[in-house]
C-alpha cells in the first residue's frame, strides 16, 4: 500500500513510525529486508512531501544523511561481522535499499 504524506503532522507519525521499525532491526526483533520496503517507502513519501512544498533546505542533513549514517553503522555491521547467513544476507538487502534510497536523495545536499 503506498504511502501518502498530506501534511506536517503526517510526516512526523510517518517517521515515527520509521524511528520504531529502526529499533526493531537493531534489536533483531524484526527481518530487516522485511523492514526495509516500508522504511524506504514511507520515507520516499515524507521526503518527496516536503520537496513538493519547497521545504528542501535542511532535508538532506535531517533525513537522508542520518538514515545513511544508521545504515552504515548499524546495519552493515550485522552482514560484515560473519559468515554469510541468511540473517546477514537479510542485512544486507536491506543495506542495498537504504543505499538505493540515499543515491535518490543525495541531489539535496547543499555543501
Amino acid at each position: 500500500m503506498p504511502v501518502t504524506i498530506e501534511s506536517k503532522e503526517d510526516a512526523g507519525a510517518a517517521l515515527e513510525r520509521v524511528g520504531f521499525l529502526q529499533q526493531q532491526v537493531d534489536a533483531g526483533q524484526i527481518d530487516p529486508a522485511s523492514a526495509g520496503p516500508e522504511i524506504v517507502d514511507t520515507l520516499n513519501a515524507v521526503v518527496s512531501f516536503f520537496v513538493l512544498i519547497g521545504a528542501t533546505g535542511n532535508l538532506y542533513t535531517a533525513l537522508v544523511e542520518p538514515l545513511m549514517q544508521w545504515n552504515i553503522y548499524s546495519v552493515s555491521l550485522k552482514f560484515l561481522r560473519g559468515p554469510e547467513t541468511p540473517e546477514t544476507q537479510s542485512a544486507r538487502e536491506l543495506f542495498e535499499m537504504i543505499s538505493t534510497f540515499y543515491h535518490k536523495w543525495e541531489v539535496l545536499k547543499t555543501e
